[in-house]
């Protein structure tokens, strides 16, 4: 019994039937096989500016990776890191905007987008790149804006555009002028033409920001001949005159610290030009007749901003700071004194008219033919001084008349805008009735340039008429071709 069982077993042990092996083997030869590949694991990314260049936009796809970590550089610095999940089993995928308005560093710069798994066994990373450019700043103003008319004036509202938010807010800081006045007044550009220039001219605008930096506009333009005639600014171009401040004689305004230090020098008696005929005129802008420390230490406070104007600022003044200045010059001028040898008024007219207002070089053999008249002071003082020519109907049918001159101030329509002036007392504001102006039946014209000549009698365009009755004037007649003959 023994060697039969033995004999059996090593029967079965052949076959692989053997009760504790059977199982087994059964179970291994149905296993079925796990043929399915492994799972592709991945990271892609999208960096690209928005459509104004100023917002980055941004998207990520990730395949089977846990946790990815974003890095953005700005400049090759680190401003931002963020985690980025496989939330969908298909592939996450992430956007995002990348925008000034919700993160102040995102400025114009260049940018990195980095990009990696956190697992480093994935070896899975990559980098792309943005820049989001430095737009210049621009202003809607063109040269055709800037054109103006000889003594007008020109607002300009600026509206400027930055693509860079942070740019902003945007504000003119300076403007200038070859010729007249620019200057900025909150968001506004204002344009003075001179009364004393036509032709073309050139502007510098200046803008910009803190962030943004400073841009500069240059613009031509043109100022148009204003063939008006205008009775209140001053009729001679330059600062060769009385009172003027440009002590350094570089006929350029704001005055400075060179034309400081060059009236110090003149105050102080270190200082003096032959050549110079009309240094001390220029200096003395207190009006006294004098060039001393008083002056200087006007000058000082107009270069400091101190004061708004000096004295003798004309185009600047006030009705009561021009007459102020008026007298003082006249004062200065003393026509009263001349002696002409046929006592004419019109010749004290004429003379004043000469020195105060002055006279073109193809106006001056015109006064020749009708008096040998002094142009040593041809314009020193250059003020709007006309001349009046006054009628007097005598209740005998008899008819005289006078000269004098006179300032206008305002309208000329109203009466009381025009400042007759007596030449031969030095005597401002005349009255009807006073010195030689006869008030009780009166023509009064008001005269000025461009003249003519005839029957040796110097004849000037007039201005506005008055018929003066017991002292009251009535308007008769007012040239259509002065500036602002209405008032408005």
């Amino acid at each position: 019994m023994k060697k039969i069982g033995k004999n059996i077993t090593n029967l079965l042990v052949k076959t692989g039937v053997v009760l504790g092996i059977v199982a087994p083997l059964a179970l291994a030869s149905c296993k079925k096989q796990d043929d399915t590949p492994p799972k592709l694991k991945s990271i892609e990314q999208y960096v690209e500016l928005d459509k104004n260049g100023v917002d980055i936009l941004y998207s990520a796809k990730i395949a089977n990776v846990d946790r990815a970590k974003l890095n953005i550089k700005k400049e090759g610095v680190l401003i931002s890191t963020e985690e980025i999940s496989d939330v969908n089993s298909i592939g996450g995928n992430y956007k995002k905007t990348y925008s000034y308005s919700t993160n102040k560093d995102i400025t114009k710069g260049d940018y990195e987008f980095t990009i990696a798994s956190e697992n480093s066994a994935d070896n899975l990373q990559k980098t792309n790149y943005a820049t989001i450019v430095d737009f210049p700043t621009t202003v809607n103003i063109t040269n055709q804006d800037i054109n103006v008319n000889q003594n007008a004036q020109l607002t300009l509202p600026l509206v400027f555009e930055d693509e860079n938010p942070e740019d902003h807010p945007i504000h003119a800081t300076s403007a200038t002028a070859s010729q007249g006045q620019a200057t900025i007044e909150g968001d506004n550009l204002k344009i003075k033409a001179p009364s004393n220039y036509y032709g073309p001219y050139q502007l510098e605008l200046q803008f910009g920001s803190t962030e943004g930096g400073l841009e500069k506009k240059v613009l031509n333009g043109n100022i148009a001949e204003d063939t008006r005639i205008d009775y209140t600014h001053r009729p001679n171009p330059g600062l060769n005159h009385y009172g003027s401040g440009d002590a350094d004689g570089d006929n350029q305004l704001p005055l400075n610290q060179n034309d400081l230090n060059r009236l110090i020098a003149v105050a102080n008696g270190s200082f003096t030009d032959d050549n110079d005929k009309r240094l001390r005129d220029r200096c003395d802008v207190n009006g006294d007749g004098y060039v001393n420390l008083a002056d200087v230490d006007i000058e000082r406070k107009r270069i400091n901003g101190e004061i708004p104007h000096l004295p003798g600022d004309w185009d600047n003044e006030q009705r009561p700071e021009q007459e102020d200045w008026g007298k003082k010059m006249f004062a200065i001028d003393k026509t009263n004194s001349t002696a002409f040898p046929e006592g004419d008024c019109n010749q004290f007219t004429d003379q004043t008219y000469i020195n105060f207002h002055g006279v073109s070089l193809t106006d001056i053999p015109k006064f020749q033919e009708v008096y040998n008249y002094d142009f040593t002071n041809n314009g020193r003082f250059n003020l709007p001084l006309e001349e009046v020519t006054l009628t007097f109907y005598g209740s005998d049918g008899k008819i005289t008349g006078h000269a004098m001159n006179a300032f206008i101030f305002g309208n000329p329509s109203i009466y009381g805008n025009i400042c007759p002036f007596e030449p031969q007392y030095d005597h401002l504001n005349v009255q009807p009735g006073e010195d030689y102006f006869d008030g009780t039946n009166t023509l009064f014209d008001l005269r000025g340039p461009p003249i003519t000549l005839g029957n040796k009698i110097i004849d000037m365009e007039i201005y506005v008429s008055y018929s003066i009755k017991n002292k009251i004037p009535t308007l008769t007649y007012i040239n259509t071709n002065l500036i602002n003959p209405s008032g408005k």
